[in-house]
């Protein structure tokens, strides 16, 4: 799953392109104020985490960062703090989360309150809650997002939201309520001609159509996904991830030689783009390919790569799941002591929600 700050294709591209071009000239103005100097590297972070180039993205808001703090101007660093987390979202990296909270916690203090970027930063936080599988936790940030994003009508925001709550409800066993928000949430892309958020939710449509055994239009939406990378420029995370969907399609269905194919493109890209969570997606289905092929060493290998991705994402559930699919391949094989093994340590990965934002939410229950 993945539901987070995206482009929107190649207008968007284009519009954030242009916002690049005048900063950077900017930041060549020696006269520029270290004030306005620290606004325009935050306005280049955000551009930058739009047209998907994080990397890019950090070093400016770094710098935003620092001189904002020095400067007192604690409404910008709630926005860069936001913006610095949704980068570090967009490298699969697991601080993305506490620095969310460090700009939830600082929203919360601003006087005059900035309701909406406290629904933004609350909606980035219930997509991370997405990301680890936390799907109550999941729920309740997304509810107290949309309740204080409802009347400033940011169709951006309802988009994210309403997509994020239908993989949480799907997977909390409401599926027509899972069905009904999914339907709202392309809907609202289409009207923003969000490209790269359609190619992502077609992707999270796929999934959850596949786990109810629907599995031609689990493909359909597969294929209207690399579509939109083809046709629309909307291709970083986003190919990776329709491509180890689609391998995974592939093995369902029993079509192993495709199943592989598609999985190896997917680990390629993934390795060459640092795109660490679709890379353990792909290495898992390849896993399982190698285990009905007869090499158990190269799919032990693929799972234990999966299984380093996901602790070092520090994503427990994944990491629990793929511990489980890890036990119950080799103890088809008859590897039962091995599989034991697995089975234990699936059971002593933690379940429980994690630190920061979830405890508070659960305190408050």
């Amino acid at each position: 799953v993945a539901v987070g700050e995206g482009p929107g294709g190649r207008a968007a591209e284009a519009k954030f392109g242009e916002l690049v071009e005048r900063g950077r000239e900017l930041l060549t103005q020696a006269t520029l104020g270290e004030h306005l100097r620290a606004v325009v590297n935050y306005w280049l972070g955000l551009a930058y985490v739009r047209i998907t180039q994080p990397e890019t993205a950090l070093l400016h808001l770094e710098a935003a960062l620092t001189a904002l703090v020095d400067l007192g101007d604690p409404w910008l660093v709630a926005h860069a703090l936001h913006m610095k987390s949704s980068a570090l979202y967009l490298l699969d990296d697991p601080e993305c989360q506490y620095v969310a909270e460090d700009a939830l916690r600082r929203c919360r203090e601003l006087e005059p309150p900035s309701p909406m970027l406290e629904a933004r930063v609350l909606n980035h936080l219930a997509a991370i809650a997405v990301n680890r599988e936390e799907w109550q936790i999941a729920v309740r940030l997304y509810d107290r997002a949309l309740v204080a994003a409802e009347p400033l009508r940011d169709l951006r925001q309802l988009s994210l939201m309403y997509e994020g709550l239908a993989m949480a409800y799907h997977h909390l066993g409401h599926a027509t309520r899972a069905a009904d928000l999914f339907s709202r949430a392309l809907g609202l892309y289409s009207l923003q001609s969000d490209l790269s958020s359609m190619a992502r939710a077609e992707v999270n449509l796929s999934q959850l159509l596949l786990e109810q055994g629907l599995l031609r239009s689990a493909e359909e939406h597969l294929e209207t996904s690399l579509r939109y990378c083809d046709d629309h420029g909307v291709d970083r995370k986003n190919r990776t991830y329709a491509t180890a969907g689609m391998a995974r399609l592939r093995l369902r269905q029993g079509r192993d030689a495709e199943a592989d194919s598609l999985a190896g493109a997917a680990i390629e890209l993934g390795e060459a783009r640092d795109e660490r969570l679709s890379l353990a997606t792909a290495l898992q289905v390849r896993g399982q390919l190698k285990f009905r092929a007869g090499l158990a060493g190269e799919g032990d290998e693929c799972f234990e790569r999966a299984i380093e991705l996901y602790r070092a994402l520090n994503l427990l559930e994944r990491l629990r799941l793929c511990r489980i699919e890890f036990a119950t391949e080799l103890d088809a094989l008859g590897r039962s002591a091995l599989a034991k093994e697995q089975w234990k340590l699936a059971a002593l990965v933690g379940r429980g929600p994690s630190k920061g934002v979830a405890e508070k939410l659960a305190a408050e229950a």
